[in-house]
């Protein structure tokens, strides 16, 4: 799948979208609370990994192959919801097992306590990509369309 400004500018706004709301969310649902430090640590970590796994890797194509093959209208809602869903199995589970890690890494002994903390978070970050990347594309088409023709008026 080939790059494009527009593909680019509305990831960004996506991994910006996900990444305000999992940053808060898994300190939360890990330890039960937030520090400012650790939203910011975990903010950096998962807007950059969001935004390199949605860029340069598979993810996105496999989703349209998805909704290709459920036979989902192009530019409908039933195929954003087929094609995030797709995105967003695969984005939570690399997410989910980063951010974990980062989430513990300092504390001691984290390694025995990983894994279990780590299926705990899934499910919820399952669903909170869902969501997240579901309304980012939702809010973000109108703020990059605004975006690109302000940047073609401005080239003339």
């Amino acid at each position: 799948m080939k790059l494009t400004k527009y593909g680019v500018y509305i990831n960004i706004w996506g991994s910006i979208v996900m990444s305000a709301v999992l940053s808060a969310a898994l300190p939360l649902l890990s330890t039960g609370h937030v520090t400012l430090e650790g939203y910011f640590s975990e903010y950096i970590v998962s807007f950059f990994l969001s935004l390199f796994i949605k860029l340069f890797t598979p993810v996105l194509p496999l989703g349209e192959k998805f909704s290709d093959y459920c036979q989902a209208k192009e530019g409908t809602l039933g195929r954003q919801l087929n094609t995030t869903l797709v995105t967003a199995l695969m984005l939570s589970f690399v997410m989910s097992l980063a951010m974990t890690w980062w989430g513990l890494h300092g504390v001691p002994n984290y390694q025995s306590v990983y894994w279990a903390s780590w299926i705990g978070a899934y499910p919820w970050v399952l669903v909170i990509v869902y969501i997240t990347s579901n309304i980012g594309l939702i809010t973000g088409r109108p703020i990059v369309n605004r975006i690109l023709n302000f940047e073609m008026k401005k080239a003339l």
